[in-house]
């Protein structure tokens, strides 16, 4: 006669990354007396005796048991039925998933919170989550491991810049401080693991993290960013955090009459009620986002999107700038009242940086092509010759190539203006996605783009000019590409110059000459 185990829970801690709070705790299925092998025993035994079903009921009822016991505040993760402060998790990788949008939606007006699980196993698509609209999401493990690669940090980035605001993000199997670190900077706020606080049955309310107190570090990667933070300290960013209660109600407020403000003024006769009240949802969100305790990239890109929804609204920026100053003042103004003036003043300082994030977001787009999306001509050649004039006191060398779409005469002609636009617009996407941060795109005539980009070896230029060549004919098989080059130094010393003569080559030679040097 088999021996039948006893059965028991663990909860392992998901931990604020910041401060080491423990904001709830995991509910992890044990076979008493061998908890430190994990979970598999339990799944082998379930399987060898035909009970899962029956395994997992009981592991629920007993978790949710024992899972009462918890501080007060904390959230228990479980799969299990709906109870108070319960967060039902749900495997990214269950095949029925996309099934569940509205049982989901249902749940969620009972009370409950909605985790996917595991995600990064599954399909890992980020439009999934606009759908299901998740309390939490926990990245698996699979990732964590993964941190520090392009491919992983890239899709991390995505995650954070698509997912609701009003999501957090878990970081699962966590064991070493460096991918606490890189979390951080990636935006990603909580999570569980060995190097935070292993599975048990006790019930710690904190936990040591390394440097708990760096809430800039995620500004890192962008200088500019970090600099403009210069009068923002880890300590203002942590009395907003702890000031939540406080200013929640201001926030409401004040958003409220920014958006009342700029529609009365400037959109009433535009936009109807339905996008008032979707201009003042994206609003909302830009400040909960704000004022969440902490800075990194994600704020940047969060700075694009309202300069964006400006743009999408037909906001002029001046006009959002002089209501932003009255949310400002009415916030300042209502906090010194209740003698909360360091309060006051970190969030006068937090306003100042983040007006000047989406002021510069704002600029960006201005220099971007509406229909390409690449530079427009003014921005192109500010940029080649700002560059020229730091390149030249050290001999440094830049290509400039002039780029002739051929084809594109043939659309207009055969397909109508319409049709060549749209394919222009194509044009522009394989660009941008040829890009990186060393190159500059720019529309710089009807069917002409510039590129600008540091020299080489004419190897490894005829390299990347070839392979954009063929991912653009792979996309739009009916345009094809004619370059002409000049290299600044060999070629000339002023924009000019160089485009006379990286013009004169679009229909000469169309290859870069062999006997120029760096």
């Amino acid at each position: 006669m088999n021996h039948q185990p006893v059965l028991t829970a663990v909860f392992q801690p998901v931990v604020n990354l910041l401060n080491g709070d423990i904001v709830g705790y995991e509910a992890l299925g044990r076979i008493a007396g061998r908890e430190s092998e994990g979970f598999a025993p339990v799944a082998k035994w379930a399987r060898e005796t035909h009970r899962t079903t029956v395994v997992f009921r009981q592991l629920q009822r007993l978790s949710l048991r024992l899972g009462a016991e918890r501080p007060p505040g904390t959230l228990l993760f479980l799969n299990v039925r709906l109870a108070d402060q319960i967060v039902l998790e749900v495997p990214e990788s269950d095949h029925r998933l996309d099934q569940w949008d509205a049982k989901l939606r249902d749940l969620r007006g009972l009370g409950a919170q909605i985790a996917i699980d595991d995600w990064g196993i599954g399909k890992a698509d980020p439009l999934r989550l606009i759908q299901l609209q998740p309390h939490w999401l926990k990245i698996d493990l699979a990732l964590t491991n993964r941190l520090g690669t392009q491919d992983c940090d890239r899709l991390l980035e995505l995650l954070v810049r698509w997912v609701n605001p009003d999501t957090h993000l878990i970081a699962e199997g966590i064991e070493r401080p460096d991918q606490i670190e890189r979390l951080r900077q990636l935006g990603i706020r909580y999570g569980q693991g060995f190097a935070l606080a292993r599975p048990n049955h006790t019930w710690p309310t904190t936990v040591a993290v390394p440097d708990p107190t760096k809430r800039l570090t995620g500004l890192a990667r962008t200088s500019l960013a970090l600099m403009q933070a210069s009068n923002i300290s880890d300590a203002s960013l942590a009395l907003i955090e702890q000031s939540q209660d406080a200013i929640a109600p201001l926030f409401h407020r004040a958003v409220e009459n920014l958006a009342n403000w700029i529609y009365d003024t400037l959109m009433a006769n535009r936009l109807g009620f339905t996008q008032r009240d979707r201009y003042q949802q994206v609003l909302e969100r830009h400040f909960h986002q704000l004022t969440r305790g902490i800075l990194d990239h994600s704020d940047i890109q969060r700075a694009q999107r309202i300069a964006r929804a400006h743009q999408q609204y037909g906001v002029d920026l001046s006009f959002y700038v002089a209501g932003y100053r009255q949310l400002q003042a009415f916030i300042a103004r209502s906090l010194r009242e209740q003698r909360e003036t360091t309060l006051a003043e970190a969030l006068r300082d937090l306003f100042n940086w983040d007006i000047s994030l989406v002021m510069q977001a704002y600029q960006e787009l201005l220099d971007r092509d509406s229909l390409t999306g690449v530079l427009t001509r003014q921005a192109f050649w500010d940029r080649v010759n700002r560059d020229i004039l730091t390149a030249l006191p050290t001999n440094a060398r830049w290509v400039l190539t002039v780029i002739d779409l051929e084809g594109l005469e043939e659309i207009n002609d055969q397909l109508g203006h319409l049709a060549g636009d749209q394919v222009l617009a194509q044009v522009g996407r394989v660009f941008q996605e040829f890009m990186n941060a060393q190159y500059a795109f720019g529309r710089i005539g009807g069917d002409e783009f510039g590129l600008w980009f540091p020299y080489r070896s004419h190897h490894s230029i005829q390299h990347d000019l070839n392979s954009m060549q063929n991912h653009l004919t792979q996309r739009i098989p009916e345009i094809s590409l004619t370059l002409g080059f000049a290299v600044l130094g060999y070629d000339g010393t002023t924009a000019e110059a160089l485009y006379t003569i990286a013009d004169r080559r679009l229909y000469q030679d169309r290859q870069p000459p062999q006997n120029f040097r760096a």
